[in-house]
């Protein structure tokens, strides 16, 4: 009865463990994405003043953007 026990601990361990993970990755995910639409709205909108964008960007922000007209 006792292993039951142990074992079913281990497993809420695990189960837990995984979802967190995904939790993780999907936070993650949705960072890296919003990311590229901010920076492909920045753009977009520069060119559409007539202007050349500069912009410094890592996975997960922007770190700078000039808009040179």
């Amino acid at each position: 009865m006792e292993r039951i026990r142990h074992t079913t601990g281990l497993k809420w361990i695990l189960i837990c463990s995984i979802l967190i993970l995904l939790v993780s990755l999907l936070l993650f995910a949705a960072q890296v994405y919003f990311t590229h639409v901010e920076a492909n709205s920045l753009t977009e909108g520069c060119y559409d003043n007539g202007g050349k964008p500069k912009i410094v960007k890592t996975l997960t922000e922007v770190k700078s953007f000039q808009c040179n007209e």
